[in-house]
């Protein structure tokens, strides 16, 4: 049963994310200003947020595009797949990724590549910023942006990945020198250095 939850869990935030049902009502980003400032604020006393890499303003505009809503819609599933769980909080929410704040060990030894391209995005694709780290093992880089001409190429984990996003549809996609990638939080996050 405790292989089960946690599976059912990353299955479930995966589809989530992915699926249709994402609209989230913009009153529940509102309810969650004094969480958001005092996570901000437990990321900075544990040292994972610094000011210079990440100020308070880059933090907001993360939870709420992207975090809040996540969270919302994982929260919502997580009532119907398992009424009986105690629901988890906004703060652990956040701590589990790192305070939305990329983990570099000293053994990962990133590599930086460059890119051009802008966009948009709903909320489970990031939509600013001009450095990606990749969270997944790897992610396939494409000749284009429809992604339907896969190249030999990909980035490993912990690659850091420079570049602009392009528009497709109602996503985005993020343009590097060596082709285009993924911007699905589910694959890669933002590093704001």
């Amino acid at each position: 049963m405790k292989k089960i939850i946690p599976t059912l869990m990353t299955a479930g935030l995966f589809l989530i994310i992915m699926g249709s049902s994402l609209n989230v009502n913009a009153d529940e980003n509102n309810n969650y200003d004094n969480d958001i400032n005092r996570i901000y604020k437990v990321g900075k006393d544990k040292g994972i947020i610094h000011e210079v890499d990440m100020t308070y303003k880059q933090f907001l505009q993360t939870m709420k595009h992207a975090v809040i809503p996540c969270y919302n819609n994982f929260k919502r599933y997580m009532q119907n797949m398992a009424p009986n769980q105690k629901p988890i909080s906004l703060n652990q929410y956040t701590a589990e990724d790192n305070y939305e704040v990329p983990f570099i060990s000293p053994n990962d030894n990133p590599t930086i590549v460059s890119a051009s391209g802008k966009g948009k995005h709903p909320f489970a694709y990031l939509m600013y910023g001009t450095k990606l780290k990749v969270k997944s093992n790897q992610i396939n880089i494409y000749k284009d942006r429809s992604f339907k001409q896969k190249t030999n190429h990909f980035f490993k984990k912990n690659t850091i990945i420079q570049g602009k996003f392009v528009q497709y549809g109602q996503i985005t996609r993020f343009k590097t020198n060596q082709g285009y990638v993924t911007s699905n939080t589910h694959f890669i996050k933002r590093v704001f250095k």
